[in-house]
Protein backbone atom coordinates (compact mmCIF):
# COMPACT_ATOMS: atom_id res chain seq x y z
CA UNK A 1 0.00 0.00 0.00
CA UNK A 2 1.33 3.21 -1.32
CA UNK A 3 1.03 5.89 1.67
CA UNK A 4 -0.53 9.44 0.73
CA UNK A 5 2.05 12.43 0.37
CA UNK A 6 2.38 14.93 2.78
CA UNK A 7 0.83 18.49 2.53
CA UNK A 8 0.20 21.21 4.83
CA UNK A 9 -3.55 20.48 4.38
CA UNK A 10 -3.63 16.87 4.89
CA UNK A 11 -1.74 17.15 8.16
CA UNK A 12 -3.24 19.96 9.26
CA UNK A 13 -6.88 18.10 9.08
CA UNK A 14 -5.06 15.22 10.97
CA UNK A 15 -3.30 17.41 13.65
CA UNK A 16 -6.73 19.18 14.45
CA UNK A 17 -8.75 15.75 14.42
CA UNK A 18 -6.08 14.26 16.36
CA UNK A 19 -5.51 17.12 18.92
CA UNK A 20 -2.36 17.83 17.86
CA UNK A 21 -0.83 14.37 19.36
CA UNK A 22 1.90 13.82 16.46
CA UNK A 23 1.84 10.07 16.82
CA UNK A 24 -1.43 9.60 15.87
CA UNK A 25 -0.69 11.72 13.12
CA UNK A 26 1.72 9.77 11.97
CA UNK A 27 -0.14 6.57 12.09
CA UNK A 28 -3.04 7.54 10.31
CA UNK A 29 -1.18 9.21 7.60
CA UNK A 30 1.24 5.83 7.02
CA UNK A 31 4.39 7.37 8.22
CA UNK A 32 7.08 7.83 11.54
CA UNK A 33 6.43 10.07 14.23
CA UNK A 34 9.58 11.74 13.04
CA UNK A 35 8.76 11.99 9.67
CA UNK A 36 5.88 13.96 10.48
CA UNK A 37 7.50 15.74 13.42
CA UNK A 38 10.02 16.93 10.68
CA UNK A 39 7.36 18.25 8.38
CA UNK A 40 5.53 20.27 11.35
CA UNK A 41 8.37 21.66 12.24
CA UNK A 42 9.51 22.61 8.84
CA UNK A 43 5.65 24.61 8.59
CA UNK A 44 5.17 27.55 10.97
CA UNK A 45 1.61 27.32 9.69
CA UNK A 46 1.53 23.94 11.00
CA UNK A 47 3.15 24.46 14.20
CA UNK A 48 0.85 27.12 15.21
CA UNK A 49 -2.25 24.71 14.35
CA UNK A 50 -0.38 21.93 16.79
CA UNK A 51 -0.04 24.18 19.70
CA UNK A 52 -3.79 25.58 18.95
CA UNK A 53 -5.15 22.22 19.47
CA UNK A 54 -2.89 20.86 22.16
CA UNK A 55 -4.12 23.51 24.23
CA UNK A 56 -7.45 23.16 22.95
CA UNK A 57 -7.02 19.63 24.12
CA UNK A 58 -5.56 21.08 27.88
CA UNK A 59 -8.45 23.70 28.09
CA UNK A 60 -10.96 21.07 27.74
CA UNK A 61 -9.14 18.25 30.09
CA UNK A 62 -8.88 21.19 32.93
CA UNK A 63 -12.80 21.99 32.44
CA UNK A 64 -13.79 18.22 32.95
CA UNK A 65 -11.37 18.01 35.70
CA UNK A 66 -13.02 21.08 37.83
CA UNK A 67 -16.46 19.95 36.61
CA UNK A 68 -15.54 16.51 38.32
CA UNK A 69 -14.15 18.44 41.08
CA UNK A 70 -17.55 20.55 41.23
CA UNK A 71 -19.83 17.32 40.88
CA UNK A 72 -20.78 15.33 44.13
CA UNK A 73 -22.34 12.83 41.87
CA UNK A 74 -19.59 12.81 39.52
CA UNK A 75 -17.29 9.44 39.71
CA UNK A 76 -13.93 10.12 40.65
CA UNK A 77 -15.45 13.43 42.68
CA UNK A 78 -13.31 12.92 45.67
CA UNK A 79 -10.32 11.69 43.77
CA UNK A 80 -10.11 15.20 41.78
CA UNK A 81 -11.03 17.04 44.57
CA UNK A 82 -7.79 15.13 46.37
CA UNK A 83 -5.68 15.48 43.59
CA UNK A 84 -6.47 19.59 43.23
CA UNK A 85 -5.41 20.20 46.77
CA UNK A 86 -2.54 18.47 46.95
CA UNK A 87 -1.23 20.16 43.58
CA UNK A 88 -2.62 23.73 44.13
CA UNK A 89 -3.50 23.95 47.58
CA UNK A 90 -0.06 22.35 49.25
CA UNK A 91 -1.84 19.61 50.44
CA UNK A 92 0.46 17.14 52.78
CA UNK A 93 0.08 13.16 53.57
CA UNK A 94 0.69 12.01 57.21
CA UNK A 95 0.90 8.56 58.01
CA UNK A 96 0.92 6.39 61.55
CA UNK A 97 3.08 3.33 61.41
CA UNK A 98 2.71 0.61 64.35
CA UNK A 99 5.92 -0.70 65.45
CA UNK A 100 6.42 -4.11 66.99
CA UNK A 101 6.35 -3.13 70.32
CA UNK A 102 2.92 -1.64 70.21
CA UNK A 103 4.01 2.31 70.01
CA UNK A 104 2.93 4.53 67.45
CA UNK A 105 5.64 6.63 65.29
CA UNK A 106 4.43 9.26 62.95
CA UNK A 107 5.76 9.31 59.40
CA UNK A 108 5.01 12.48 57.83
CA UNK A 109 5.24 12.49 53.98
CA UNK A 110 6.35 16.26 52.75
CA UNK A 111 5.95 17.48 49.13
CA UNK A 112 8.02 20.55 48.61
CA UNK A 113 6.55 23.32 46.84
CA UNK A 114 8.27 23.20 43.42
CA UNK A 115 8.15 27.07 43.08
CA UNK A 116 6.13 27.46 39.92
CA UNK A 117 5.22 30.54 38.90
CA UNK A 118 1.56 29.62 38.17
CA UNK A 119 1.18 30.02 34.51
CA UNK A 120 -1.63 29.27 33.25
CA UNK A 121 -3.92 29.61 36.20
CA UNK A 122 -6.28 31.60 34.66
CA UNK A 123 -6.55 28.96 32.11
Amino acid sequence: MKRERLSVEIVKQEIIKRHGNLSSVAKALGWSRSQVRRFVFAHKKLVEVMEEARDDMSDNVQSEFYRTCLDASAQGHVTAMIFYLKTRCGWTETQNVKIDDGSAVSVHLYIPDNQRDNKGDDK
